[in-house]
């Protein structure tokens, strides 16, 4: 499997189990997105299939990249990636995530994303909607051409962490 290009955050301390949930789901997808590719440098959106994707999918979303990438477009956005339930987000500009959601977190890496031209993890500390939480996630370069990206395959989940100190 192809290793992903460099970790954006690090959560101090041992990592035990708090980050292993989230770890699993990255590597999952980043696994499914490498057996996609094949012997092409990206897999294409069109090869992206949510039902192979099972309960996964729920913590994905698919966006197509547009210049400036806050106009990139929120082609499907899973459920657990949703700012809050029942928010529809499917179809519009990326510029419509709050930027402190976990989606939004995870987006603002896109731009390394494109330098690097190649697959990448990003995981730490954040808040997501005023609440702390550690979280993981891929950013997966696709492209119609399999070279040109295009397109962005997003894994991502958390977990809420207590604000209160441990004593």
């Amino acid at each position: 499997m192809r290793s992903l290009a460099r970790d954006a955050g690090h959560v101090p301390g041992n990592r035990g189990t708090a980050l292993l949930l989230d770890d699993r789901l990255v590597l999952r997808v980043s696994r499914h997105w490498n057996d996609l590719a094949g012997y092409r440098l990206f897999p294409s959106k069109q090869q992206i299939d949510p039902w192979m994707m099972a309960d996964d999918w729920a913590n994905c979303a698919l966006i197509e990249l547009q210049s400036p990438l806050e106009e990139s477009t929120l082609l499907a956005v899973g459920d657990k990636l949703l700012p809050e339930p029942g928010c529809e987000l499917d179809g519009k500009p990326l510029c419509h995530c709050p930027c402190d959601a976990l989606l939004g977190i995870v987006t603002a890496h896109l731009s390394d994303l494109i330098e690097t031209r190649a697959p990448l993890t990003v995981g730490g500390a954040a808040l997501h909607l005023c609440a702390p939480i550690l979280y993981r996630g891929a950013l997966l370069p696709l492209a119609e051409d399999g070279s040109h990206i295009d397109s962005v395959l997003v894994a991502a989940s958390y977990r809420r962490v207590s604000s209160q100190p441990r004593i």
